[in-house]
Order: structure tokens, then C-alpha cells, then sequence
């Protein structure tokens, strides 16, 4: 389903993805509700004061687009969109950019068009992540779809987009203006810790969080003071993982637009959680993707709320948000039962890198489940990184002894029991 269309009911939603079991259609109605209560209500606490700034700068410069860039900006389109639909309708488009597809175009104005960007040296972290058989075009194929399938004139003199996203220090915004130095960008961001090589100083704004000289790409532990909850990554994770929508973010560009797989087609038994955290329910492509799918809604649910003149105290709203995702980061006594399930079951935590491994290391191995279980409940109940790598060495050890006592008949049987993915239903969304 196009995003450009008011998401749909539950009822549809759960039909679209052929969720008949009472059960999982249960599942998929809870986890909208919680989101309702409280990733929706934070969005739009943003999404509104965004708002009230984006009729200002379209006022002051009536040629200003505004493009919200998904995946993670999805949310603020839905509610701005709900909030305002005539403001969007004239002066909002929506788009699918990663920093990955940014990235491939600056590499290809460098080797193919004898380019070289020095300013934007500190926003390169991506060089790597960029298949180097998708750079050759990507320029001219960037342009093709901004201009055409987006609608937002890039690299037109007297140009200016306003790009709306998560963010955090704003690379999207500087590969494009490397990229169309024509155009004239700016960003509004719900969390922003810039860096001090930033060429365009004062073009972006942070709503929750703002640091014009923070360290860029994320902090990798909770800092203390409640203000810097959104610039470690593991924060970030509770709003990235959860309101992306169902589909993965793209590597590359084709004729059609971003090339996206879908939920139900990625093959991960974990989703890197911790299954002993995971309700079974959520485990299973079709639920989860329409839980993805059902977010986005409750994100709709809420701005029309608002809209109808439903009151939302911005200021206490994130408060209570960022309150409740430092009790879930540091595994709080006091953590709200609803809001602990969804996390637990859509959202990293830094493990998530080694949840994979693990799982790997027990897949086949021949274990049983119970044994399988302790290593998972040890797994969960080791505090720091280097115990949980621990967990695994031993996981690994008893895979191979597994192994080595003949246990190569079970393993090879778990193997053929592995769940095959069937074609699913679902929505498209961007």
C-alpha cells in the first residue's frame, strides 16, 4: 500500500496478511494499542511542533519543499499528514533514501564524473556498505527518481527542500547537498548531534534532542543526564526498530524505485532477540510485518486525535516517553509491562550482533531444547558484552562436542525442519 494513502483499519490490515487465527490477530491488535500509548503520542508531540515550524519556512519562501525521507521518517509523514493534510498535500512529498543510496551517488560523481567531495569527509562512514557494481548510474538514477517518482526539483537553481527524518548527525543531508550543491538544504530532525566538520552549520534542528558539536554518530552507552537519552544508539533503537514500517532500508536504486525486501522474506529466526524474550507470536513474518504495518496506524490514530482537539502536553509526553525507554534500556524494576513486551520483542539491544551468533552456534547443533533454553536464559542474564561473548564460546564448545558425539543425525534433522517462507500477502508502504 502506498504511503500516500491513509494507512488502513486493523481489521485490514490483519485480513491483508491472512492472519485468520484468532491469536495472532490478538497480537498484532496489542501491539498497536501499546504503540498507540506511547511511540505515537512522543511522535506527534514532535510531528506537531515540526509542523507548526514547516508552515513558517513554506510561508516565509513559498517555493520550499519539504520531503520526509523513509523509512524512519514514515511516522512524521503519517502524522503530519493527519495533522495538516492540505499542508502536506501542497507543500510534503515523501521518499525512500538511505544513507547507503546518498552514499553510492557521491561515489559516483567521484569516479565517473571527476568529482571529489573534502567537506563532507566526517558523513562517509557508509563508503563500505555500497556494492560497488551499484555506483556506475546512480547519479543519474538518484536525480530520475528525486525529480520524477518523489517530485522535489534537486539540482534546479533557487531550489530548497526541507528534509524531515530521525537523523542524528545528518549525513542524508550532506551527500545531497554535495551531491545538488544547486539546491539549498536544510533538515528537522527528532534527535541531532552534529559534528564540528559539519559544512552547513545551522541548517538542522534537532526536537528532542540538539547538539551542534556532539560526536556525530551515536553514543554507545546511556548517558546519565535524562536530556541525552536520544543520543545513544540503544535509544535510538526503541523509534528506529520499531516505526520503519515492513521493509528492509534499500542498498540501491532500480528503474522502479528503492529496492526493498520485505519482512516476511528476510531469513532470521531471531530478528536479534533473545527468543527466551520474544513471544512465539511475534516471531512469525506475517505477524511481525503486520505489527510493523500496525504502527505506523497507531502513529495515525494518535495525530488524529490531536487534531480533533484531544490534548497532548508535549512537554510531559516526552518526558514520560524518554522516562520509560531509560527504565527498559537499564532493565528498570519499574518498567511498564505493555511497553517492556513491544521493546522486548521489536527492538536491539546492543546483544543484537551476538543474538545472531548464538543462534547460529545452537541452529542444528543438536542440542536439546532444554539445554538450548539455558544457554538463551544465561545469555539474557549476562550483564556486559564480554559475558555475553562468554555465553556464546560456550555455546560454540557444545556444538562441537554435540557434534562430535554423533549427534549429526538430529542436527541434520533440525536443519530439514527449518520453517519455509511462503509467498505472504501485505502492504507496501512508500
Amino acid at each position: 500500500m502506498a504511503i500516500e494513502n491513509d494507512l488502513p483499519p486493523l481489521a485490514t490490515i490483519c485480513d491483508a496478511y491472512g492472519l485468520t487465527d484468532p491469536s495472532d490477530r490478538d497480537a498484532v491488535e496489542r501491539m498497536h494499542s501499546t504503540f498507540r500509548d506511547h511511540h505515537a503520542r512522543f511522535v506527534t508531540s514532535i510531528a506537531r511542533d515540526m509542523l507548526r515550524d514547516l508552515r513558517q519556512e513554506v510561508a516565509a519562501n513559498p517555493q520550499t519543499k519539504v520531503l520526509f525521507l523513509g523509512r524512519d521518517g514514515y511516522s512524521l509523514s503519517i502524522a503530519v499528514r493527519t495533522l495538516d493534510p492540505e499542508f502536506f498535500r501542497d507543500h510534503c512529498k515523501d521518499g525512500v533514501l538511505s544513507r547507503a543510496v546518498a552514499e553510492a551517488a557521491v561515489q559516483d560523481l567521484e569516479q565517473n564524473g571527476g568529482k571529489s567531495f573534502p567537506q563532507v569527509s566526517g558523513f562517509r562512514e557508509n563508503t563500505a556498505s555500497v556494492s560497488p557494481e551499484d555506483v556506475a548510474g546512480s547519479y543519474q538514477q538518484l536525480t530520475r527518481y528525486l525529480r520524477g517518482q518523489v517530485g522535489v526539483d534537486v539540482g534546479v537553481p533557487g531550489s530548497r527542500v526541507i528534509l524531515v527524518d530521525s537523523c542524528l548527525k545528518g549525513t542524508v543531508q550532506e551527500l545531497l547537498s554535495a551531491t545538488y550543491p544547486e539546491t539549498e538544504f536544510e533538515g528537522r530532525y527528532m534527535f541531532y548531534d552534529g559534528i564540528d566538520s559539519d559544512p552547513h552549520p545551522g541548517t538542522k534542528l534537532g526536537y528532542v534532542l540538539h547538539r551542534d558539536e556532539g560526536v556525530g554518530g551515536g553514543l554507545f552507552e546511556l548517558p546519565d543526564d535524562p536530556q541525552l537519552t536520544f543520543g545513544y544508539l540503544g535509544a535510538i533503537r526503541t523509534i528506529e526498530n520499531s516505526l520503519q514500517g515492513p521493509l528492509g532500508s534499500p542498498k540501491a536504486l532500480d528503474d522502479n524505485g528503492p529496492v526493498q525486501r520485505r519482512l516476511v522474506d528476510e531469513q532470521d529466526r531471531t530478528y536479534g532477540i533473545n527468543p527466551i524474550l520474544a513471544e512465539p507470536v511475534y516471531l512469525k513474518p506475517q505477524v511481525r510485518e503486520a505489527c510493523k504495518v500496525a504502527a505506523l496506524r497507531s502513529v495515525h490514530d494518535a495525530a488524529a486525535d490531536v487534531r480533533d482537539g484531544a490534548p497532548l502536553d508535549t512537554a510531559a509526553v516526552q518526558r514520560e516517553f524518554t522516562q520509560d525507554v531509560r527504565a527498559w534500556l537499564t532493565h528498570a524494576p519499574d518498567q511498564k509491562p505493555e511497553l517492556k513486551a513491544l521493546l522486548d520483542n521489536f527492538v536491539h539491544r546492543d546483544d543484537h550482533r551476538l543474538v545472531r551468533q548464538v543462534d547460529k552456534a545452537l541452529h542444528g547443533s543438536g542440542l536439546s531444547p532444554e539445554q538450548q533454553t539455558q544457554i538463551w536464559q544465561s545469555f539474557e542474564v549476562a550483564s556486559t558484552l564480554p559475558e555475553k561473548q562468554s555465553v556464546l564460546g560456550t555455546a560454540q564448545a557444545m556444538r562441537q562436542q554435540a557434534k562430535g558425539s554423533g549427534a549429526g543425525g538430529t542436527a541434520a534433522a533440525n536443519q530439514a525442519a527449518k520453517t519455509e517462507r511462503t509467498e505472504q500477502k501485505g502492504f507496501q508502504i512508500g
